[in-house]
């Protein structure tokens, strides 16, 4: 009860990262309920139309717009909670609600609690996201972008992307499909050849090199499927495989980032089932090895924000 009559200033750095943590917080610290509900009703709209125009083909609205609306938005808010506490008098009296375990509690409902329950409805409707974990798909896709996925694609294009399913590691992966079923591939000198014809724009840069896969490994997996004249003298390497036949219930992947690439040459071939999700649009990205000041708005990559990813086709 002391406390309730105690006069405490708000600070606006608290505020700011309270509103970062939930859009609405920092305004229920400045004691701004009103404004609380408004902020984060505010967020939760503009998500939800940008989830439902990204997901849309064609968008409805420039497909850069309503992510960068969005952003915009989520970085207004904090701002705004800042310059609210500023002007909270000196004597502000804390109200029932100014109390750490209420933020916390507000937190854990409306911050984790909605958006885990809001996840299922997002994949029911369009799909889901995903952050590109490597430099796998670089440049095509950078570490740090996060991109929408939708699971209810009508087909697989041949040189599309897509997100596929590894039991072996237990996640997914997201690479580019090269190979349908009965397909011929090989790969001379680091160039890719499917069918007898050559593929420039997939050339693996480091192509004088044995690569980071044992030739045993390679030529084990691979054997059971080379049509190539005699298997006594194959040794494959990352750069110097096949030709193999891609079995009918399979596809073969790469990574557009060839030198760093944990794709089909070295894993085998994906089964078409485990093939679950198509790229759409890139909705957020920012650089995780940033090392300048305020890297919560420095490290974003603003460009890359709204890019949409044609399929298919190369970058």
């Amino acid at each position: 009860m002391a406390d309730r009559e105690s006069p405490r200033a708000r600070g606006p750095w608290k505020a700011a990262l309270l509103s970062l943590a939930l859009p609405g917080l920092g305004h229920l610290y400045d004691g701004r309920p009103r404004q609380a509900i408004v902020a984060y009703l505010a967020i939760i709209v503009g998500a939800v139309a940008v989830v439902m125009s990204i997901g849309h083909r064609p968008a409805l609205i420039s497909v850069a717009a309503l992510p960068m609306l969005g952003l915009l938005t989520y970085l207004a808010v904090p701002v705004h909670a800042a310059l609210v506490a500023r002007r909270v008098p000196k004597e502000y009296v804390l109200a029932p609600y100014n109390r750490w375990y209420v933020y916390v509690s507000i937190y854990l409902v409306f911050g984790v609690g909605v958006q885990e329950a809001a996840a299922p409805l997002i994949r029911a409707y369009r799909g889901e996201t995903f952050q590109v974990p490597t430099g796998a798909m670089e440049p095509t896709l950078l570490m740090g972008d996060l991109i929408f996925v939708i699971d209810d694609f009508d087909y697989i294009q041949q040189d599309g992307v897509f997100v596929m399913w590894s039991e072996r590691d237990n996640l997914s992966l997201i690479k580019r499909v090269v190979g349908f079923p009965e397909d011929t591939l090989s790969m001379v000198d680091g160039t890719l050849m499917r069918n007898g014809e050559i593929l420039e724009e997939y050339v693996y840069a480091d192509r004088h090199q044995d690569g980071y896969m044992p030739t045993d490994s390679l030529r084990a997996w691979q054997l059971p499927h080379f049509v190539g004249t005699t298997t006594a003298d194959y040794r494959p390497n990352m750069a110097n495989w096949g030709p193999l036949v891609v079995p009918s219930d399979s596809v073969f992947v790469l990574g557009d980032n060839l030198g760093n690439s944990h794709d089909s040459r070295a894993r085998g071939f994906v089964p078409l089932a485990s093939v679950w999700g198509q790229p759409t649009t890139i909705y957020f990205s920012y650089d995780p090895f940033s090392h300048k000041p305020l890297p919560f708005l420095t490290a974003i990559r603003w460009g890359r924000i709204g890019h949409r990813l044609d399929q298919p086709g190369m970058r």
